[in-house]
């Protein structure tokens, strides 16, 4: 792959962050785990505004915030922590959950629900990781008009070459079979799985990467 078309570190700040949210919102919402999490389109909305507001900030100071750009703009992100900087540690949630408060507020049985199955999500990567560590792909989300041309590969390609050189796993997990697909493609194997929205939603597939060597 040529350099020039690999994805880029976007700059920290709020410019940043907000340009960043509204495409991983616009991405996710469909999502199926948020989507049986919080059923209804307005609270989906606003809640993602905020979680992924949450997670580009502590991206942005502890893992790599990745974006690629297209004519229109911001096409394409996805933060990835390197191997012992997630899950975060109560301190940093304090530092930086402010944004999901309003949310809590207006719909506390939505947000309790949304935050069993982020501990789960939690509980899950710290059972599937090897003991070493691994890169964790926290999420990566395009823009609906900008899917299907490449822009997944691209933010994905820097951290699997990182990852090879220093013979580091990479993690993930997706609702979606068509993901499990397509991260097979790029060496990712299905693992385990996670079942706390059992038995009326979905399962997420834990997906874990072994470095290739050189």
């Amino acid at each position: 792959m040529d350099p020039a078309d690999l994805a880029a570190e976007l700059p920290p700040g709020r410019a940043s962050v907000r340009a960043a949210a509204r495409v991983l919102s616009s991405a996710l919402r469909g999502d199926p785990g948020f989507s049986h999490v919080l059923p209804e389109p307005r609270v989906r909305r606003s809640a993602l505004d905020a979680i992924h507001h949450v997670g580009l900030t502590d991206g942005l100071r502890h893992g790599r915030v990745l974006g690629v750009h297209d004519d229109a703009g911001l096409a394409g992100v996805a933060v990835w922590y390197p191997p012992g900087a997630y899950p975060m540690s109560p301190l940093r949630k304090l530092r930086t959950l402010g944004p999901l408060v309003p949310v809590a507020l207006a719909h506390p049985l939505r947000t309790a629900a949304l935050a069993r199955f982020g501990s789960a999500v939690e509980a899950g990567l710290r059972d599937a990781v090897p003991r070493e560590g691994a890169w964790y792909l926290e999420v990566l989300g395009v823009r609906p008009d900008a899917q299907r041309r490449g822009h997944g590969r691209r933010l994905l390609a820097p951290v699997l070459a990182d990852a090879d050189r220093t013979a580091t796993s990479c993690y993930l997990e997706t609702s979606r079979e068509e993901n499990v697909r397509y991260y097979e493609g790029f060496g990712f194997r299905v693992v385990g799985e996670i079942t706390a929205l059992r038995p009326h939603g979905p399962v997420e597939a834990q997906m874990l990467r072994a470095p290739r060597g050189g």
